[in-house]
């Protein structure tokens, strides 16, 4: 994201990716957690990097599944599930 010749607030709401599912006779994977953030000021001429999580890969061999990545924009995290 890059803020051209302004100033803005915004609200963030961030979802970390959700965790794979365990294979064979295994549950699902857990959700991503949040987090939400107001008011959180982009200053102009400035570029923004986000990064949206993955969802984790599912389990082989009847083995759990991998964690979901992470969610960052702003400065701010929200962790996989």
């Amino acid at each position: 994201l890059y803020m051209t010749n302004t100033t803005a607030n915004v609200d963030a709401f961030l979802v970390g990716g959700g965790g794979g599912g365990a294979s064979g006779a295994g549950g699902g994977g857990g959700g991503g957690y949040t987090n939400t953030q107001t008011n959180i000021t982009l200053e102009n001429r400035t570029l923004y990097t986000i990064t949206v999580g993955a969802g984790g890969a599912k389990g082989t061999s009847d083995g759990n599944g991998a964690n979901g990545k992470a969610t960052v924009a702003f400065g701010y995290t929200a962790t996989g599930g």
